[in-house]
């Protein structure tokens, strides 16, 4: 069972994420304990009520817990799973939250916990805990033998393609794959082998290789979004450094941006002429297709006319001869 921890704030937000049944198949409130409130925002206000008579920003101990795929996992399970990450971090007794998600057939399951003590107002500190949280993920394959990621097996082996979760959140919020983006900055890295051929390849995809605040190399999207390379490709500043040279002599992020206004300004008057001539092309086929329909209305109109007149002057085939 994967285990992804952070410590965070803001209660609104995230009883919203828990409870945010438009990007989940099925949402279920499993536990609550701890709490005067019996619901999930009422239980998160109350702990961001007492972390205001301490120094606490983040005052939530935030835990995803995801099992391998096409495994079954029951709800004893990951309830022992809980408790486990209570124990190893010393949170044990803690007030708590449980709540299991499903998307796709697959469940999985969110695990919120006050890291605030009432009886000593303190926060309780979490030294290390993605490591302990990393620790006991493997523990958890070892014992239900379940096929464990290469990552998480040896971390030289982690795909360089993961994001963190901040990551993946903004990326989302703008409609894009966090993993896509990753990808193909890391493709582009591998197709050249300099500065001029990175920048070219970016460049075929929309990015503009700039120069950060701190003087490092990042890519510049056209929505403002703004990516280390060092961090997309997986290497340390100083390999980045080495096949790209220094990066004084690039556009800052706010040349950057210009760049991408300037070209999307001519982009959005060539497509706005190519639209009108489109318009134009199609109202000529339209009122040509109008003056068909009229002609052959006029037509027709005729023919039932000459018709109605010809019926007119005929008598019936029963009617005497005069």
């Amino acid at each position: 069972m994967m285990l992804k921890g952070a410590q965070r704030g803001n209660a609104k937000k995230l009883a919203l994420h828990l409870l945010n049944e438009d990007d989940n198949d099925l949402v279920e409130v499993h536990e609550v304990s701890g709490f005067v409130s019996e619901d999930v925002t009422g239980a998160f206000k109350e702990i961001q009520a007492i972390a205001k008579g301490t120094k606490c920003r983040q005052p939530f101990f935030s835990v995803s817990m995801n099992p391998p795929a096409n495994v079954s996992v029951t709800v004893e399970m990951i309830e022992e799973a809980a408790d486990r990450i209570a124990e190893v971090n010393g949170l044990v007794g803690q007030p708590r939250v449980l709540v299991f998600h499903e998307k796709d057939g697959r469940r999985h399951a969110h695990l919120v916990i006050s890291r605030i003590d009432a009886q000593t107002m303190t926060a309780k500190n979490l030294p290390h805990f993605k490591n302990r949280l990393m620790a006991l993920s493997r523990d958890l394959f070892f014992e239900h033998q379940w096929k464990m990621p290469a990552g998480l097996r040896d971390r030289s082996l982690k795909s360089p393609t993961n994001v963190t979760l901040a990551e993946w959140q903004a990326a989302k919020r703008r409609g894009k794959n966090a993993i896509d983006q990753k990808k193909l900055i890391q493709q582009c890295w591998m197709v050249s082998d300099g500065r001029s051929g990175f920048e070219a390849a970016l460049q075929d995809h929309g990015y503009i290789l700039a120069k950060g605040d701190r003087r490092g190399h990042v890519v510049v999207c056209h929505d403002g979004e703004v990516l280390a390379v060092a961090r997309a490709i997986g290497k340390r500043a100083k390999a980045v450094r080495e096949r790209l040279g220094e990066a004084d002599g690039l556009p800052s992020v706010d040349d950057a941006m210009a760049q991408h206004r300037n070209k999307l300004r001519r982009q959005f008057v060539r497509m706005a002429g190519e639209a009108r001539n489109d318009l134009a092309v199609e109202r000529a086929a339209l009122e040509n297709e109008r003056k068909r329909l009229i002609t052959a209305h006029r037509s027709e109109r005729t023919m039932l006319d000459d018709g109605q007149a010809r019926h007119g002057m005929q008598k019936p085939r029963d009617a005497p001869i005069v």
